[in-house]
């Protein structure tokens, strides 16, 4: 099947992607909607806004939301969060609805290797595949149909344009907009990376249907647990790291630390930006242990390209600005490599 794929907002070929989406949606009854593996703000808030799209304009259709594992508590105020399944916590369920579903939309990841467990199940399951993301490069022959959007701040952004293209604005109540308001502000942290004179538009319009920003900022960025503040603390006295000779800042924490602090999922959401804040910093990379491999987050301003350097390094990839990799070596080890490959890469 051909596929449809748009990177900028004028180039959308409506007609066409558009009549393939209602026609998969008309004979679809089992609906699926999946995100990535350690889902952040971006990921949850997109997934729960296009529920629930789906069910204020297919009131009789089955719809479900699965996640490879759980996300942190202050995503968990969004309205229908507790109604999110949770691959890791729900296996048996998950597989019978996967196996189920005729169709399968796919938000804030472009390749199937970021869903973790749940790749394989995804790739063999006869549903149609639908993307609606905003990474570069997506896997294109995963999907049947693909709505990717590089230029836009998050995948959240991406489903307003989807909404937006499909005539539907109308449908955009509170709870939608309440979600693509949090994933636009958790993508860009604030507004601070990764928006545009477009965002903001959307933003505006988001606002003027009654979404409480003050609220949503709350619990993204000011609803922390004490041993968070402590950890944040802890790296930024004792695990950050300057080199000055080429503008960068490291944090690394070791799965013991994790421990000390009673770590959570999404504690260290934001450790990669912390070198930023500081003079004359223009890149940072974030390294954390987990079971089998360390991942890296990078962060960038200026010229230095993350994703070419995720890319080229670390099996990873992502934005300009932002982008992660993985490494199968110790901590040590792969810090002495990031150091190497960053003077590699910078005098290249």
């Amino acid at each position: 099947m051909k596929k449809f794929i748009f990177n900028k907002i004028m180039e959308y070929k409506t007609k066409n992607f558009f009549s393939k989406l209602k026609e998969f949606l008309n004979f679809s009854d089992n609906i699926v909607i999946i995100s990535h593996q350690n889902p952040d703000g971006d990921a949850i808030s997109s997934s729960l806004g296009l529920f629930h799209f789906l069910k204020k304009k297919y009131e009789n259709k089955k719809i479900n939301i699965i996640v490879p594992n759980n996300f942190h508590h202050f995503l968990k105020w969004l309205k229908k969060s507790n109604e999110i399944i949770i691959f890791s916590e729900n296996e048996t369920y998950s597989i019978e609805l996967i196996k189920k579903a005729n169709l399968i939309f796919c938000l804030d990841f472009n390749s199937m290797l970021r869903t973790g467990d749940l790749e394989n199940l995804i790739i063999s399951s006869k549903a149609k595949k639908v993307l609606i993301d905003h990474h570069p490069s997506p896997e294109i022959e995963q999907f049947d149909l693909i709505l990717s959007k590089e230029s836009a701040s998050s995948a959240s952004e991406v489903l307003y344009n989807f909404i937006e293209i499909l005539g539907e604005k109308k449908l955009i109540d509170k709870n939608i907009a309440e979600c693509i308001f949090t994933g636009i502000s958790s993508d860009t942290n604030s507004f601070s990376v990764n928006s545009n004179s477009l965002t903001h538009k959307i933003v505006s319009e988001i606002l003027e249907i009654g979404v409480d920003k003050e609220k949503v900022q709350k619990n993204l960025f000011h609803s922390f647990s004490f041993d968070k503040m402590k950890l944040t603390a802890y790296v930024l006295s004792e695990k950050m790291k300057i080199f000055p000779k080429y503008n960068l800042g490291l944090i690394s924490l070791s799965a013991e630390e994790k421990e000390k602090f009673n770590f959570e999922v999404g504690d260290s959401e934001n450790f990669a930006n912390l070198p930023m804040s500081i003079k004359d910093i223009e890149i940072s990379a974030f390294f954390t242990n987990y079971k089998d491999f360390i991942k890296i987050s990078f962060r960038s301003m200026g010229n230095f390209n993350a994703n070419l350097f995720a890319r080229k390094y670390f099996n990873g990839g992502g934005h300009k600005k932002a982008s992660g990799g993985k490494s199968y070596k110790n901590m040590e080890e792969t810090i002495e490599d990031f150091l190497f490959y960053i003077k590699e890469f910078l005098n290249n």
